[in-house]
């Protein structure tokens, strides 16, 4: 029995591979291609910051510059090329009006052409390693996408974290303002010591400063978006604002 199961082991290890497919990096779902429009407000942000980085656009102007290196080491082994002509005037001339006294010199000319043969050789190692060069700007324009989406979509979803945080922060308060002014009243009727009064106002105040910083790390996470989309986020809300339109106008049809 166990020899049966050992050899069905065996059998799945041997088929494994096949049943396992790489699964290759889609670009286009990882930064939208700058001729579309993208149905998500989270991949337009993301488009966004791709298309006004200067950094992202340097490594584009590198990749461009390899192909130009590629181009020029096709050609290089012509800057070694080299041809001349000479002309034999007196031979010329003897041809011309023959003078049996002045002898004739040949060739009446010289054609003379050379090029470097290691520079030839050499063309399609050089061509490659353009090649190669404008590959390795490829990875790293590719590692720079995938890097901007991560960074975008962190900036963004700490922007709604700080945003549902201060809602809490602020029903707290609310909540916190409200008890400070029920004990209030009750310390003034002498329903309650000065310790609860005091306990009620330490609640509230604290209730108050957190409100405050959870508005500040909003401003915070905002700022950190904006560096990275290029914008403000307040321009970029007004796309978000149409996709939502454009939604509701779709449900109306319906």
């Amino acid at each position: 029995m166990r020899v049966i199961i050992l050899r069905f082991f065996l059998i799945f290890l041997a088929f494994l591979p096949l049943a396992i497919e790489a699964q290759e990096l889609d670009l286009d779902k990882i930064v939208a291609p700058e001729d579309t429009r993208p149905k998500e407000f989270e991949e337009y942000l993301v488009q966004l910051a791709w298309q006004n980085s200067p950094i992202n656009r340097g490594l584009e102007a590198i990749r461009g510059i390899y192909d130009l290196d590629k181009s020029l080491a096709k050609k290089a082994w012509m800057n070694d090329l080299s041809a001349s002509f000479n002309l034999n005037n007196i031979s010329i001339s003897q041809l011309i009006d023959p003078n049996l006294e002045i002898p004739v010199f040949f060739p009446i000319y010289n054609l003379q052409a050379g090029f470097n043969l290691g520079t030839l050789l050499s063309t399609k190692d050089r061509v490659r390693a353009a090649e190669i060069r404008k590959e390795i700007a490829q990875f790293d324009l590719d590692q720079k996408k995938l890097s901007t989406r991560r960074e975008v979509l962190e900036a963004y979803n700490a922007i709604l974290a700080a945003e549902e945080i201060d809602d809490i922060r602020k029903t707290a308060a609310k909540d916190a303002k409200a008890n400070y002014i029920l004990i209030s009243e009750k310390f003034r009727l002498s329903e309650v010591d000065f310790d609860q009064l005091n306990q009620a106002s330490g609640s509230y105040y604290a209730a108050q400063e957190s409100t405050a910083l959870a508005e500040a790390d909003i401003k915070t996470s905002i700022v950190r978006l904006e560096e990275l989309i290029g914008t403000s986020y307040e321009e970029a809300l007004k796309y978000k604002k149409k996709l939502e339109n454009r939604e509701k106008s779709k449900r109306g049809r319906k």
